[in-house]
C-alpha cells in the first residue's frame, strides 16, 4: 500500500528536465516540498487546545501519534504543534545517541561527572561591606525527559 502521507501537499509545475523530452518548455507536476504549513498564532498561544505529553525513552513522533491519536500517520500534527521543522536537530535524541553523544563530548566518566564551572555570590550591605561569600559546584546538567504538546482530539 502507498502512503498517503505527499497526498495533500500541493503540485506546481516545473521544468522537465528528463532526458526523454524534446521540448524545452514542456513543464511536468511535482511535488512542492518546500511548502510547509502552519499553525496560526492565536492557537499556539492558547495552551487549552494542547495537551502535555511526556516523552520517554526512544518515542518518535510516529510513535507518540499513534499513542495520542491512534494513527501514526498524524506524526506532521506532533511535529506542527511544536513548531519543529527539522526532526533530526529539534527532536531529543534516543537513550542511546544521548550517550554516545555525551561521551564524544566529553570521553569518559570522569570528565562526565567533574565539575564544570564555579559560581561565586557575593552578599555586601549598603557601606559596600562583604556580609558572606558563597561559592557553588556545577556539575553537567543533563535532561533525560522532554515535554512537548500535542493537540487535542476533537
Amino acid at each position: 500500500m502507498a502512503s498517503p502521507y505527499f497526498r495533500y501537499v500541493p503540485n506546481f509545475e516545473y521544468v522537465n528536465r528528463l532526458k526523454e523530452n524534446k521540448n524545452i518548455s514542456a513543464y511536468i507536476q511535482v511535488k512542492n516540498l518546500f511548502k510547509r504549513g502552519v499553525l496560526r498564532e492565536d492557537i499556539l498561544q492558547d495552551l487549552s487546545y494542547f495537551t502535555k505529553y511526556k516523552i520517554v525513552g526512544d518515542d518518535r513522533p510516529d510513535n507518540v501519534a499513534y499513542k495520542v491519536y491512534s494513527n501514526q500517520y498524524y506524526d506532521w500534527v506532533v511535529l506542527l504543534s511544536n513548531n519543529i521543522i527539522n526532526y533530526a536537530n529539534e527532536w531529543p535524541l534516543s537513550n542511546q545517541s544521548f550517550n554516545n553523544y555525551l561521551y564524544s563530548k566529553y570521553l569518559n566518566d570522569a570528565t562526565l561527572n567533574a565539575v564544570k564551572y564555579y559560581e561565586t555570590l557575593e552578599v555586601k550591605d549598603s557601606w559596600v561591606r562583604l556580609l558572606f561569600l558563597l561559592v557553588y559546584k556545577f556539575h553537567q546538567t543533563i535532561l533525560l525527559d522532554t515535554l512537548i504538546l500535542v493537540q487535542e482530539k476533537v
